[in-house]
Parts: C-alpha cells; sequence; structure tokens
C-alpha cells in the first residue's frame, strides 16, 4: 500500500502535469491552498468528500481501505468509464 507521502507525491505529479498552481486546484476543490500543500506533502489525509473531488477533477479513482482516513489510493483509471 503506499504511504500518504507516497500519494501525495502523485497528487504533486497530477497537479504539475496540469501545469497548475496549488492555488489554481485549491480552488477548484474547494479547500485552502495550505490544506492542499499538506496533502501533497503526505502530513495530511483528505476527508472522502475531498477525496472524490480530487478523483473526479484529475479523472481518476480514489480507493478506500479504511473510512476512518488511513490508507487510500489514487488510481490510474477513469472514476465513469
Amino acid at each position: 500500500m503506499p504511504s500518504n507521502k507516497q500519494i501525495g507525491e502523485r497528487l504533486r505529479g497530477l497537479r504539475k502535469k496540469r501545469k497548475m498552481t496549488i492555488a489554481d486546484v485549491a480552488a477548484v476543490l474547494g479547500i485552502a491552498p495550505s490544506t492542499l500543500t499538506a496533502y501533497e506533502l503526505g502530513s495530511r489525509t483528505p476527508r472522502d468528500g475531498v477525496k472524490e473531488k480530487i478523483a473526479d477533477y484529475y479523472g481518476k479513482s480514489v480507493t478506500n481501505h479504511d473510512k476512518r482516513g488511513g490508507e487510500w489510493h489514487v488510481c490510474s483509471h477513469a472514476v465513469h468509464p
């Protein structure tokens, strides 16, 4: 299972691939830029609703293995096939 840090690195890579700033993506997701920074650094795990917004924005899916905010994945396949 990937760590929060690995997931954060993946989120950062997805954002950079779109040439978006943290402020840009945070605005789309409806969260503070500092919150998105914490997700990308792996120091904070998003709530389920935010995980879904992230997945939808990047065209990915999210798998929750622990509904209490533990393990989660950003998968490479589209949310809606």
